[in-house]
């Protein structure tokens, strides 16, 4: 038997990892918001919106924006803007 590999500490790339938490986290907020709704995923809507105080959290919005359509089966994937600051991590989902 051979020994269980070992693991290269270079390849982890924390970012990317903590921008498919986000993505992950936002898609089942969207599924949430259907199943709400009754709005099976097969239907596809016009578009999801999403807000943060977050520039990181933006960025990653913004950069996988074709992954959240996708997973959303919507047509557009909006970073809206809030009028006041709510919290730093605050998340808001509209499916129109």
């Amino acid at each position: 038997m051979t020994d269980w590999p070992k693991f290269d500490e270079n390849y982890i790339d924390q970012h990317l990892i903590d921008n498919m938490e986000l993505v992950m986290r936002l898609v089942s907020l969207g599924h949430a918001a259907r199943n709400q709704t009754g709005i099976k995923v097969r239907q596809p809507l016009q578009e999801a919106a999403f807000t943060t105080s977050n520039k990181t959290e933006k960025e990653a919005i913004k950069e996988y924006a074709e992954l959240l359509k996708e997973e959303l089966n919507v047509k557009n994937v909006e970073l809206i803007r809030i009028l006041m600051k709510l919290a730093d991590t605050l998340f808001y989902i509209m499916v129109i």
